[in-house]
């Protein structure tokens, strides 16, 4: 009864972090993935630090795309994870399909209120990222826990 609690806890606060996190106008946004673009390129290249600015900066935009969409991935492997225990805790029975449908539903509403935000948009493309991202989390989650569609444990 407890873990069913704090599943659902957690799915609810991920959910308002994704939803405070796409909140962020592109300024923010864009700030955040670019210092994710430093860090990766410092460890990639050992002498980045030695380039110019405009060089480093030309890197970072250049791993700007890979890092927002391994971002997208990995924010919605999470929430599909927490709502297929969740739903696994609640004794629902082939949980696997709802918990990916529940999560993309939610990327798809995300992306309709990012539209609404100062410099983001609305990409459909992205929804299915996240989507994918659920879907890996939740097979990885199956395969892990040995868990069979047909019966709740």
């Amino acid at each position: 009864m407890k873990q069913r609690r704090i599943y659902l806890i957690l799915a609810v606060m991920w959910m308002a972090l994704i939803f405070y996190m796409s909140s962020r106008d592109a300024a923010e946004s864009t700030e955040d993935s670019l210092a994710v673009g430093r860090i990766i390129c410092e460890i990639l290249d050992p002498e980045f630090h030695l380039l110019e600015e405009p060089q480093q900066m030309t890197r970072m935009r250049a791993a700007d795309h890979l890092v927002r969409k391994c971002a997208h991935a990995a924010e919605y492997a999470v929430l599909g994870f927490l709502l297929f225990m969740t739903l696994k805790k609640y004794r629902v029975r082939r949980c696997a399909l709802p918990a990916l449908l529940l999560t993309a539903c939610y990327a798809a509403g995300d992306e309709i209120h990012q539209y609404f935000v100062p410099g983001r948009s609305c990409q459909a493309g992205d929804v299915l990222i996240d989507s994918a991202g659920a879907l890996a989390a939740i097979i990885v989650t199956v395969l892990v826990s040995g868990y069979s569609e047909g019966r709740v444990s």
